[in-house]
């Protein structure tokens, strides 16, 4: 019984070196230890989080106040454009009506020059007719001249 002796000795003895050097913490249990740690490394990651939330929060409030920003100076922008295509839609429906009124005019001048042509043509085939009527004449003159005699003046 000695061995027993000797097992349950060293058996207090190492459960009071546990309790008072490997914990280090003196009369505290290693598992008691391991508790106090945990609860402590659970609360300091609880305060991480809800520290890291609070920024989260506060860079989504930044984030979303930014961005609305950038949306209203974008809408503002649309608008200007939109109402600079808009005169510029009415200055070209406005140029492809005088555009229309100009070809309407060309048409017409197109349509007229035509028609005075036509007059010009006419013009010309009846001056061709009273120039070989003319012709006709001077040969009838001619040949009335031949006829007759020379008349000398005295």
């Amino acid at each position: 019984m000695d061995l027993e002796e000797k097992y349950l000795d060293l058996e207090v003895r190492v459960k009071a070196l546990e309790a008072t050097t490997v914990s280090g913490v003196p009369k505290q249990s290693i598992a008691a230890r391991f508790d106090t740690q945990y609860e402590r490394i659970s609360e300091v990651g609880m305060n991480i989080n809800s520290k890291i939330e609070r920024e989260v929060g506060a860079l989504r409030l930044d984030m979303k106040a930014r961005f609305a920003a950038v949306d209203e100076r974008l809408g503002e922008r649309f608008a200007e454009v939109d109402e600079r295509f808009t005169e510029v839609d009415g200055r070209l429906k406005l140029l492809q009506t005088e555009l229309t009124k100009v070809t309407e005019i060309v048409q017409t001048i197109h349509n007229d020059s035509g028609l005075r042509d036509l007059r010009i043509d006419k013009l010309e085939g009846r001056l061709d007719t009273h120039d070989e009527r003319f012709d006709r004449l001077e040969a009838i003159l001619v040949r009335i001249d031949a006829k007759l005699p020379d008349q000398q003046p005295n």
